[in-house]
């Protein structure tokens, strides 16, 4: 966990390494594991280390409103992952487009992505999923996110889709 402060710019007080992770700031433990970073509105400015796609037991990952404007890191080995919350940030050096690994976390419940810079398809991957939200609307790009009624048409738990 301590790895996560090196992509912060502006880090916790409480986010030691002498101390023990779960009494940290905006993290949530359950049985001594991490299950969930509310980092949310706390205007700084950072990236997100690759080092979050090791915390495994992670089902919860808040970072909106922090103007974020690095590369989304792999997240594949997630499998708990259930919501992503990184609406209103500034992607504006990752690939400009839909990361297709996100399709591929089958526990993830709610996505919520609206106001980035993100274009293109919304890939394959994301056909059979389980997510119930969808958020892509708002891209600061200018251009909408390519629907793919034949992908929505398949994500049969899906309830509510923003594009």
């Amino acid at each position: 966990m301590y790895e996560l402060t090196q992509s912060l710019y502006e880090v916790p007080s409480n986010w030691t390494p002498q101390l023990d992770p779960c009494t940290w700031d905006g993290v949530i433990c359950s049985r001594g594991r991490v299950i969930a970073i509310n980092l949310a509105q706390r205007d700084i400015f950072e990236s997100l280390s690759p080092a979050l796609g090791n915390i495994t037991s992670l089902t919860s990952l808040q970072r909106e409103f922090n103007n974020i404007c690095s590369p989304l890191p792999r997240l594949r080995k997630l499998s708990s992952l259930q919501k992503i919350y990184l609406q209103a940030n500034a992607f504006d050096s990752i690939p400009r487009l839909i990361p297709d690994f996100l399709g591929s976390l089958l526990n993830l419940d709610i996505l919520h992505l609206s106001y980035n810079q993100l274009t293109g398809p919304l890939q394959r991957s994301f056909a059979g999923s389980i997510l119930t939200k969808l958020f892509l609307d708002h891209q600061q790009s200018g251009d909408k996110i390519s629907d793919r009624i034949d992908v929505i048409g398949a994500m049969p738990q899906l309830t509510m889709t923003w594009l």
